[in-house]
């Protein structure tokens, strides 16, 4: 599902860079085996929110925009 819902996002016009953000181990080799952006947050975090806040000190802190698109939402339009 992670595959689906990083591709629909990229076929977003309104977002430069999709990078996904974990702490588990097996979502990050996944990402990494469809050479997705992916990016390891090993501080404890309660919610994906949490991991969005951390991202802001990570090699995307240049961003502009932030967007939450949580990895169970598979049918994201793109066009939205």
């Amino acid at each position: 599902m992670i595959q689906r819902v990083y591709e629909r996002a990229k076929l977003s016009k309104h977002l430069d860079i999709v990078v996904v953000l974990t702490d588990d181990m097996r979502i990050y080799n996944e990402v990494s085996r469809f050479n997705g952006k992916c990016l390891m947050i090993t501080d404890k975090c309660e919610t994906g929110t949490d991991r969005v806040a951390l991202a802001i000190d990570s090699p995307f802190k240049n961003a502009e925009i932030y967007v939450n698109i949580q990895g169970a939402e598979p049918l994201i339009n793109p066009s939205a």
